[in-house]
């Protein structure tokens, strides 16, 4: 976490969704820069809601531990 504890910046710069089944497309759709991050507890499992500046997408990740974590849902405005 960098100034702002609910924010990070991932090394790369992206973060491309592409643990889930996706329509297939030429660039696969990515978080990317600066995100948002939203952690909470569901079914006494810990998951987070991630998302970017741009706010195209919505990700959430099950917490596997350490710096692991499993996508589990894409939800894309529109």
């Amino acid at each position: 976490m960098l100034a702002t504890n609910d924010k990070f910046e991932r090394t790369g710069g992206t973060y491309p969704l592409v643990s889930l089944p996706m329509e297939r497309s030429p660039i696969p759709p990515a978080l990317a820069t600066m995100f948002t991050a939203h952690p909470f507890i569901l079914d006494s499992l810990a998951y987070v809601a991630l998302t970017d500046a741009k706010g195209e997408w919505l990700v959430i990740a099950k917490y596997l531990g350490g710096e692991r974590f499993e996508d589990r849902c894409y939800l894309k405005a529109r």
